[in-house]
């Protein structure tokens, strides 16, 4: 096991012992790890130990469930989006989200619980919808789409009709993660730092 390792475990939290944090750690970065591999990559004594303090974190829901990766790419999503949606005025927003909350629930009684909404030209699938609060309060959409012109179609088709609310998009298409999924991704780090340099060269 390497002090980096270490490291990270002790800075991370003070709610879980160092062998459940790392634990953890390794979970983050592969849901799909076994106890043989956890044990290996812990240096714990068996695969039993490693399994043991991974039932501590689902018995804690700490770990509340296990997730497949989705490559959005090859099932023909290319564009990743983000949707900010600002209104005008507090209840101009309210009004958005009051209506956006009819529209989910009419389509989860029509047609299940994953929105999947047809544009002119293709599809956009809807990942998350959140009401935030802070220094402006806004609803953000995220979702996966099969171009960005899908994304553009879907905040025209289905958040123009709330009257006083901005949108902004944004979208995310093939674009380097220097952090991605809480881990830093070495290879976009050295790819965004060759790029700097060539910056400077110029």
């Amino acid at each position: 096991m390497t002090d980096s390792k270490l490291g990270i475990a002790k800075k991370l939290t003070d709610k879980l012992g160092e062998k459940q944090t790392l634990v953890l750690i390794e979970l983050l970065r592969d849901g799909k790890i076994t106890d043989d591999e956890l044990r290996k990559s812990l240096g714990l004594g068996d695969s039993t130990s490693a399994g043991y303090h991974r039932k501590i974190l689902e018995k804690k829901g700490i770990i509340k469930k296990y997730m497949a990766e989705i490559d959005w790419t090859k099932l023909g999503y290319p564009t990743e989006f983000i949707i900010l949606c600002e209104g005008k005025g507090s209840r101009s927003l309210y009004e958005m989200e009051k209506g956006y909350i009819e529209s989910i629930d009419e389509y989860l009684n029509k047609h299940g619980d994953i929105i999947i909404t047809p544009t002119t030209f293709g599809k956009v699938v809807i990942r998350d919808v959140v009401y935030c609060f802070g220094e402006k309060m806004m609803t953000i959409i995220k979702g996966y789409a099969t171009s960005d012109h899908d994304v553009v179609a879907y905040s025209r088709q289905y958040l123009i009709v709330y009257p006083d609310i901005e949108t902004t998009i944004l979208t995310i298409e093939g674009k380097c993660k220097a952090v991605q999924d809480f881990f830093i991704n070495k290879d976009c780090l050295k790819a965004l730092k060759d790029s700097f340099k060539g910056a400077r060269m110029r």
